[in-house]
């Protein structure tokens, strides 16, 4: 008896060993690793691609206040990228707030309201293309996922309240392991779990892009947009990533 415990510990020791040994690897997997491997797969992407234009149609919904919606645009070039929105204030007649979000290769800027600004880093918007490009300090690799069936990386970090009347807890973001995409985002909001969930990916030249995302708050439904329009091959101006030509008043220091 104690000759064949030996024996069948001898055979399970090298697997018990070999699981560990993978689950020590992915537990090591960092932010940084992600980081490495998402821009290098962007890369390619775009070598592949070469300029990008992405249209998604937006419909807000507020409980005792109908429906609103809006039109984002979205440019890729290689490592930069350009966000416009507009969305409805509300009923017919009062008008759209419109904003610009540029990364230029090294710096963030928004333009809304008149004004431009720079963000510092980590503390601004991206696109869902590439989440990993504004993760800021503190963000951890917690482990792994399965989000509209498809495998993800779930990060967590803190989140700096912009408005201090709003309180906001931790956020959890799962990126996709294959394409390193948005995949979901969860934040509690004073005391309301917000959740915005990409899905229906659909491959473009070998690589795949979400066509429909969808926003919750505490599982009610509160905004929805869908791709209605995707170009690649597209020959993009410069002017698109230049700040300079953002125009609008400098705020908060920034620099034309």
């Amino acid at each position: 008896m104690t000759t064949g415990l030996v024996r069948w510990a001898a055979r399970a020791l090298p697997v018990v060993a070999a699981a560990g040994a993978l689950g020590a690897s992915a537990a090591a997997y960092t932010t940084e690793d992600l980081k490495r491997d998402a821009r290098a797969h962007h890369a390619r992407m775009m070598q592949t691609l070469r300029g990008v234009r992405i249209t998604q149609s937006t419909t807000f919904t507020a409980p005792g206040a109908g429906q609103a919606g809006g039109l984002q645009d979205l440019w890729l070039q290689g490592d930069r990228w350009r966000i416009e929105g507009a969305a409805a204030l509300g009923g017919a007649g009062q008008g759209t707030i419109q904003s610009t979000t540029l990364f230029d290769g090294k710096d963030l800027w928004m333009l809304t309201m008149g004004m431009k600004v720079k963000l510092p880093g980590g503390q601004g918007p991206a696109p869902f293309t590439a989440p990993w490009g504004s993760l800021p300090d503190g963000t951890e690799v917690v482990g792994s996922d399965r989000v509209s069936g498809r495998d993800c990386w779930m990060l967590r970090h803190p989140v700096m309240p912009r408005n201090r009347a709003i309180s906001v807890g931790p956020t959890q973001v799962c990126i996709d392991k294959k394409q390193f995409m948005l995949l979901m985002t969860e934040s509690v909001l004073s005391g309301r779990t917000v959740r915005t969930t990409m899905s229906d990916f659909r491959a473009v030249k070998g690589y795949e892009f979400p066509q429909l995302s969808t926003t919750t708050s505490n599982g009610t439904t509160t905004m929805t947009s869908k791709v209605t329009r995707l170009e690649v091959g597209v020959d993009l101006p410069e002017d698109l990533f230049d700040p300079a030509k953002l125009g609008g008043a400098p705020a908060g220091g920034a620099r034309k």
